[in-house]
């Protein structure tokens, strides 16, 4: 027995070696969204045109950065009722490890105080995908809603540097005390669900299969 625990003891600081403090995502103030460049042009090589839309559509529906990077026009859809309201499909997320396929809504929030409103963002890229998938022949299945100069997808870095360039618009520190990087893929996350508790409101966004 004394042997045994002994090994458990080595082993366990064995695997436990060089496992820092967990990285944590943190998110930015969607209240201050209005103060980023609304530019088309990217803010980053390789990012996506209209950042500014990309992180607003990423903050409502809690993305993570390969979500949003992965979302090509045909994955959209907009709902013109009362009140009109967006469904992005995502085909794979991190809860759909088997490929399934969920879709979520959110209805337009105008004339709410809550902005920007999630419907009339995301009709507005709509609008510009639609018009470049057509220009250059590319079909909606495979064409991106949030698409770089180069007509591709953006990488997962890229978009991460247009979460990291959107803090540094807001003059907000990048790094934390122990140095370790304030935000990631998984900012966009934080942001929304962060927005949303000060608002007072319940996540009630709708999933479903299929």
């Amino acid at each position: 027995m004394p042997d045994t625990a002994l090994w458990c003891s080595r082993f366990a600081r064995s695997a436990e070696r060089g496992i820092g403090t967990a990285s944590h995502s943190e998110g930015l103030p969607h209240e201050d969204f209005h103060r980023l460049s609304d530019s088309a042009e990217a803010w980053v090589q390789g990012g996506p045109l209209f950042p500014r839309r990309a992180l607003i559509i990423g903050s409502w529906f809690l993305l993570r950065e390969i979500e949003l990077a992965g979302l090509l026009l045909v994955h959209v859809e907009l709902i013109v009722d009362s009140p009109p309201r967006v469904r992005p499909h995502l085909p794979v997320s991190k809860a759909d490890t088997t490929a399934i396929g969920t879709f979520r809504e959110l209805d337009c929030t105008c004339p709410s105080p809550l902005a920007p409103c999630p419907y009339h963002t995301a009709a507005d890229q709509h609008a510009f995908a639609s018009a470049a998938s057509a220009r250059f022949g590319t079909p909606p299945s495979s064409f991106p809603f949030f698409p770089t100069r180069a007509r591709t997808s953006a990488s997962k870095q890229a978009v991460v540097n247009t979460i990291v360039n959107a803090a540094s618009q807001l003059q907000l520190p990048l790094t934390a005390a122990n140095v370790r990087p304030r935000f990631n893929g998984h900012s966009l996350r934080a942001t929304g669900a962060e927005y949303l508790a000060r608002q007072g409101i319940f996540y009630n966004l709708r999933t479903q299969r299929g």
